[in-house]
C-alpha cells in the first residue's frame, strides 16, 4: 500500500509540473506575438517616427500639450518667402532681396532650431491638436513659406528632409506649375514626404484695403462669386470675390493633394472682419497675417483668424541672427 501511495504522489507531482510547463509556453508564445506586432507597427521612416514617438525627458512625456482648441500655446510662427540666393535680382530691388534667404543660411537656421530643441509641426498636426485628436510635441514651432515659389521645392524641401523637419507651404493655386512657382507634382511629392500646406488664395489679391493706420475697410456686399484681378493690390474686393478666392484655392488643394486645408494665409497680410468670417464659414480653422509676433505665443482661442508671425528677413551671408540667437 505504501508503494502505491508513493507512486500516486509521484505521478501527481509530475502532472502538476507538466501543467505548469504548458502555461509557461503559452505565456511565452503570447509575449513573442505581441513583440512581433510591435515590430510590424513600427514607423517605416524617420519622419513618421519623429512625429509620433517623441523622446522622454525628465520623466515627462514630450507629448505634453493638452488638446484644447481654446488654448493659447507657446508656438512661434516663422514667415519665409524665397529660399534662394540673390543671383539675378537687381541691386535696387530691395523687396526682392529682403525676401530671399540663401540655402546655406537656411540650413544654419534649421541647425539653430534643432540645437534649441524645437520640434517643427505643420497645419495637419495643429488641426489634429485643435480637434482634440492628438497633442503637440514639446517646443513646437511652425515654419511657413508664402507664395509657393519653385525654390521652396529645390532648396527648402531637401533641407527640411535632411533635418527631419516639416513646414506649411502657402500656395497661390492659379499660378501653380507656371513660371517661378511649384507644380502640382512638386506639391504631391512634398505632401508624401510629410510637408503641410495652406491656402494663399487663388489669385493673391488683397482681401481688404487699408483705411488709415490700423484699420481695413469692409468689402462691398455684392455676393456674386467671381475671381479678382491676379495679384491686385488696390482692388477692393466684394464679399463674393473674397469667398471665391478663399474657397477655390481650398478646393483645388484638397482635390489635387488629397488633404484637408485648415490654414489660410492672407495675401499681403490684409484682412478685415468680413474676411475672417468668410474664412471660418468655409471651413478654415485659423489664418495667419504678416503682423509681427512679438512673443512666442499663438492664441487659437481669442483670435484664430488673425494669427501673427515672425518675419524672417533676407540674408545671404554670415550667421543666423534675430530669433535664432535669442
Amino acid at each position: 500500500m505504501l508503494s502505491y501511495k508513493l507512486l500516486y504522489k509521484f505521478f501527481s507531482v509530475l502532472v502538476i509540473i507538466q501543467i505548469g510547463l504548458v502555461f509557461f509556453m503559452i505565456a511565452k508564445s503570447n509575449t513573442t506575438a505581441q513583440s512581433s506586432i510591435m515590430e510590424v507597427s513600427a514607423p517605416q521612416n524617420n519622419f513618421e517616427y519623429f512625429n509620433t514617438h517623441s523622446t522622454q525627458s525628465n520623466s515627462q512625456s514630450s507629448l505634453e500639450l493638452k488638446a484644447n482648441s481654446n488654448q493659447k500655446i507657446k508656438l512661434p510662427i516663422l514667415m519665409y518667402h524665397h529660399i534662394a540666393t540673390t543671383q539675378g535680382v537687381p541691386e535696387n530691388d530691395k523687396v526682392g532681396i529682403g525676401l530671399r534667404v540663401a540655402p546655406s543660411i537656411f540650413e544654419k537656421q534649421l541647425q539653430a532650431l534643432q540645437s534649441k530643441k524645437y520640434s517643427t509641426v505643420n497645419s495637419f498636426q495643429i488641426q489634429d491638436y485643435l480637434d482634440g485628436k492628438s497633442t503637440l510635441p514639446q517646443n513646437p514651432i511652425l515654419l511657413t513659406f508664402d507664395d509657393g515659389f519653385k525654390d521652396n521645392y529645390d532648396n527648402a524641401f531637401p533641407l527640411l528632409q535632411k533635418y527631419n523637419m516639416t513646414g506649411d507651404f502657402a500656395i497661390i493655386t492659379s499660378v501653380s506649375g507656371t513660371g517661378e512657382y511649384m507644380s502640382w507634382e512638386n506639391l504631391k511629392e512634398m505632401k508624401s514626404a510629410g510637408m503641410g500646406f495652406a491656402s494663399h488664395t487663388h489669385s493673391h489679391c488683397t482681401s481688404a484695403i487699408k483705411n488709415g493706420k490700423n484699420g481695413y475697410q469692409d468689402s462691398p456686399s455684392d455676393a456674386l462669386e467671381k475671381p479678382c484681378s491676379k495679384f491686385a493690390t488696390q482692388e477692393r474686393l466684394t464679399t463674393g470675390q473674397i469667398k471665391y478666392e478663399f474657397s477655390i484655392s481650398k478646393k483645388l488643394l484638397e482635390s489635387n493633394l488629397g488633404i484637408k486645408v485648415s490654414h489660410l494665409v492672407y495675401p499681403f497680410g490684409f484682412y478685415n472682419q468680413q474676411a475672417k468670417d468668410i474664412a471660418k464659414s468655409l471651413g478654415y480653422s485659423f489664418a495667419t497675417t504678416v503682423e509681427p509676433q512679438t512673443d512666442n505665443f499663438t492664441d487659437f482661442g481669442t483670435n484664430p483668424f488673425a494669427l501673427e508671425r515672425k518675419r524672417i528677413n533676407g540674408q545671404q551671408t554670415g550667421e543666423p541672427n534675430g530669433f535664432f540667437v535669442k
